[in-house]
């Protein structure tokens, strides 16, 4: 930049020379030609400090303002306009002929864009800036009688595979709240954030109710511990260690409750992060997915120390070592539907999560998971729900302490932009429900959704889907489950959203799950089909 100016400079010293020269006023000529390379030192200088101040402003800033980004008054609260909202100044255009009065008015331009970038940089430093994001699903379907959608899942099962499957909306809105940086020190940090959900049942009547729930509201510091810049100190309610596979939105993982903690401690010189955190659950009508439970699944508080080591570099990948305490103080439970009470009794546990994620190539992602947990510690969650499988046939004891669950998971992703992505699932279970006599519930689940993209745009997603579980008290059987779903999304991705689908599923299962699947429609049948058409996004 510097050479095209003293370049044009030199031109319009020549030109200015070849004038003078025609004066033929040789004492004149030397007069202005002085002046004149006084006046293009100063005004290169003056360039040239400009230049380096605005490099040096946009260096300390960060980023421009984004369209989720409020400017608020710290004092006021009320919304200041953003510097992108503000005519820009512009450089002037280079002129046919190079002049002193050109530079000048070049050297004002560049004084005010640095004054603009300054006063732009002092504006978000001094901002309350403010984050929303959040996950919609929805849709309409219908079965095959002409009815509102059902859901297939086996009897026994954690999840089900979820393409062409949900037939509910939800949404969750997540609102985030940071510090101005002017407040505080560099590096240190203070957020808030509260996530709302609200889900709305598809059903035949108008006899489903709405929820809404509070799903989040916590804070968390960063930069405050000096020799532990990066750590995080948390407090309120949150999600928390949550891990799950999309394919069929199963949380194998979900420690999300109220308490405090502290996340992301460096131990064994970077090698690992450690995470500390004391939880209580509490009863929420909705899972970790976001669908209603069942009125006779309870939901129960407990105390629990969940202790992580992540980020290890191991066996060619990611490993990540969980291991929970949880004490439950015992507790009693009617259900409504068949009015039999459930008396749950104290219990210690302990479980012990193993997760390996490998990177095979740069566009495939492997996960393997291996957890075992014992009483009030083995459902892998801050709070005490009804295991998977309970099946009750009166008043019962419970014995929490009988309670096991062991299971293996692996789960695959192919999402390279090609026109083939993949998603797959292999995944065994087998727990117990602690009744008296026998009561160990198996589950076994293997999936795979390809999808071919066509384009950019449009793609054709394919899911196949299959359940089999084995209860002592509720017999056995197989649930397969197809779907075809033509898509368009904004990336030729598997992951790309937001997605807009319309699908058809066909789902058959075994003797012993007649009337237990598909709802009333299919009290008597062993088989069904839905079709509808849904959206799916995360933004």
């Amino acid at each position: 930049m510097m050479e095209k100016r003293i370049y044009c400079l030199f031109l319009a010293v020549v030109f200015l020379n070849t004038n003078l020269l025609w004066a033929a006023d040789e004492d004149r000529i030397a007069e202005l030609e002085k002046k004149l390379e006084a006046m293009q030192a100063a005004y290169e200088g003056r360039i040239e400090s400009l230049e380096a101040r605005i490099v040096e402003l946009e260096s300390k800033n960060v980023g421009t303002p984004t369209d989720n980004t409020s400017d608020r008054d710290k004092s006021t609260g009320t919304a200041i306009v953003s510097s992108t909202e503000r005519q820009q100044p512009t450089l002037p255009d280079p002129p046919k002929v190079y002049s002193v009065e050109w530079m000048q008015q070049y050297a004002n331009a560049l004084q005010a864009m640095q004054q603009q970038q300054y006063q732009r940089i002092q504006t978000e430093n001094d901002a309350w800036n403010f984050d929303f994001e959040g996950y919609m699903r929805s849709g309409f379907g219908i079965n095959s009688y002409g009815n509102t959608m059902n859901v297939f899942q086996a009897p026994g099962s954690g999840a089900k595979y979820r393409l062409g499957n949900e037939a509910e909306t939800y949404l969750e809105t997540t609102f985030s709240i940071h510090m101005p940086k002017s407040a505080l020190p560099d590096g240190v940090t203070f957020d808030t954030q509260i996530r709302l959900a609200y889900v709305i049942p598809h059903d035949q009547s108008n006899s489903a109710n709405t929820e809404t729930s509070l799903r989040e509201a916590f804070g968390i510091a960063r930069g405050v511990w000096a020799e532990q810049p990066q750590a995080g100190f948390w407090a309120g309610q949150r999600f928390y260690s949550r891990y799950d596979v999309h394919m069929n939105d199963f949380y194998y993982r979900d420690m999300s409750g109220y308490g405090g903690g502290v996340e992301d401690i460096s131990i064994w010189d970077g090698s690992a992060m450690l995470s500390v955190a004391l939880l209580g659950g509490s009863a929420d009508d909705l899972d970790s997915s976001g669908t209603q439970y069942d009125r006779d699944d309870y939901q129960l508080n407990m105390n629990t120390i969940d202790i992580g080591l992540t980020e290890m570099d191991m066996f060619g990948g990611k490993v990540a070592f969980y291991g929970t305490f949880s004490d439950f103080n015992g507790d009693t439970f009617t259900e409504s539907n068949s009015g039999n009470v459930l008396e749950l009794t104290d219990s210690e546990g302990l479980a012990a999560n193993f997760i390996y994620d490998l990177d095979l190539t740069d566009t495939i992602s492997n996960r393997f998971v291996a957890q075992y947990g014992q009483g009030a510690a083995s459902n892998f969650r801050a709070l005490m729900v009804a295991p998977t499988g309970l099946i009750t046939t009166g008043n019962e004891k419970i014995d929490v302490d009988d309670f096991k669950k062991v299971r293996l998971l692996n789960s695959i992703l192919l999402d390279d932009g090609s026109p083939w992505s993949y998603e797959g699932l292999l995944m065994y279970e087998d727990g117990n429900y602690g009744v008296s006599g026998s009561s160990r519930n198996k589950w076994f689940s293997a999936g795979f959704r390809p999808t071919y993209h066509f384009d950019r745009y449009w793609s054709l997603a394919f899911e196949a889907g299959f359940d089999y579980t084995d209860n002592d008290r509720g017999g056995s059987g197989t649930l397969g489950k197809i779907t075809i779903a033509p898509q368009i999304s904004p990336d030729s991705k598997q992951m790309s959203r937001p997605v807009l689908r319309a699908f058809l599923t066909y789902a058959w299962w075994a003797d012993d799950f007649e009337g237990s699947i598909g709802g009333s429609d299919y009290a008597d049948s062993r088989d069904g089909f839905t079709t509808g058409i849904q959206l799916e996004t995360w933004f």
